[in-house]
């Protein structure tokens, strides 16, 4: 069985052996070494002033009013939000909240980060929830 190198691994190694072959002649030649280039750092953002920031993440002129701003981080805040726009006076199971998700505020929560959210959505009374046929819970507001 034989095995090549690639052609970066090749490069090295002559340039390698160039170097020894110059060593043990006596002329000194300085071996060229690569160098990766620094990843580029993320720049700070500003913090944001806390006073300003409501309890659900968004920012409202007015504290404990809520804004109609789209929430920027979380599940809570934005299932919040769908509750907030009406999305749910009809019956929405978890599959079709995952999709409203995505599509309308271009968040992709698994089905396990969105479950825990519902059911503390469900025990503060933002919803309610009925069990369907197929055993899948469907939530929806008042």
């Amino acid at each position: 069985m034989k095995y090549r190198i690639m052609a970066a691994g090749e490069t090295w190694l002559a340039e390698a052996l160039e170097a020894k072959a110059d060593q043990s002649s006596g002329t000194t030649r300085p071996v060229r070494r690569r160098h990766r280039a620094k990843a580029a750092t993320k720049a700070k953002a500003a913090p944001r002033a806390k006073a300003a920031d409501d309890a659900d993440g968004s920012i409202g002129s007015e504290p404990g009013k809520r804004s109609a701003r789209q929430p920027s981080r979380g599940p809570k805040p934005a299932v919040e939000y769908l509750i907030d726009d009406g999305w749910f006076t009809t019956p929405r199971d978890l599959g079709a909240i995952r999709t409203e998700l995505e599509h309308r505020m271009a968040l992709r929560f698994k089905a396990t980060d969105l479950s825990p959210t519902m059911t503390r959505l469900l025990r503060a009374g933002r919803l309610k929830r009925a069990k369907t046929e197929a055993g899948q819970y469907e939530y929806r507001s008042e």
